[in-house]
């Protein structure tokens, strides 16, 4: 009779002792809801976190866009049918001297600072009606050319300018008045290149006295 009553109290205690554990099992809290909410919320943080990142990551707004312009110090904006003027560097080289324009793209901490890995990358060639015998069948070609820029009050950039100077066995003279196609492309760190063409026509400036 004591065996049977010590097993019944046995019973009832390990009874008790399992409903306990059911009760508060893993997915359960003292408000009833499940640690599944725990997970959930360490999910927004990590989505938060990817988003901070990517704004961190991208800090552009848009696609990337440049407009060639004319000029060693001034920008001019070009446009096709434009007469695109040789003139002579301090130096004494005939040249071409341009400028870009743009946005939304990626510029150094140092926006001028063309050494910079992120400074954007310049590819260009120009065509000259019978002239095109230079490297890879081009007038003139500049490639993996870094430029430096500075940011303008309306938020839009402006480069340095680039020379694009005659090759040795071409004057200006031969050349004035023929029709004339420039390309550029540029490069900026991590986003699509940025293509533009235009058609221009030659013309010589004045020579140095």
């Amino acid at each position: 009779m004591m065996r049977s009553l010590v097993s019944s109290s046995v019973a009832s205690t390990l009874a008790c002792l399992l409903g306990t554990a059911l009760l508060c099992a893993p997915g359960c809290s003292k408000d009833g809801e499940g640690m599944d909410t725990a997970n959930d919320d360490a999910d927004d943080d990590d989505d938060d976190d990817d988003d901070d990142d990517a704004t961190a990551d991208t800090g552009t707004v848009g696609e990337g866009w440049i407009d060639i312009g004319y000029g060693q110090v001034e920008y001019s904006e070009l446009s096709d049918g434009d007469t695109f003027e040789i003139v002579w560097g301090t130096q004494g080289s005939a040249m071409f001297p341009i400028m870009l324009r743009g946005g939304d793209f990626e510029l150094p901490p140092d926006p001028g600072d063309w050494q910079h890995e992120a400074a954007p990358i310049v590819e260009l060639w120009m065509d000259v009606e019978g002239h095109n015998d230079g490297f890879g069948g081009h007038f003139k070609r500049i490639a993996n050319y870094p430029v430096g820029f500075e940011v303008l009050e309306d938020g839009t950039f402006q480069s340095t300018y680039i020379a694009i100077i005659l090759p040795d066995d071409k004057t200006p003279e031969e050349l004035d008045g023929l029709p004339a196609t420039l390309w550029l492309e540029l490069d900026p760190l991590d986003q699509d290149p940025i293509e533009v063409q235009l058609d221009l026509v030659v013309s010589m400036g004045e020579p140095p006295g």
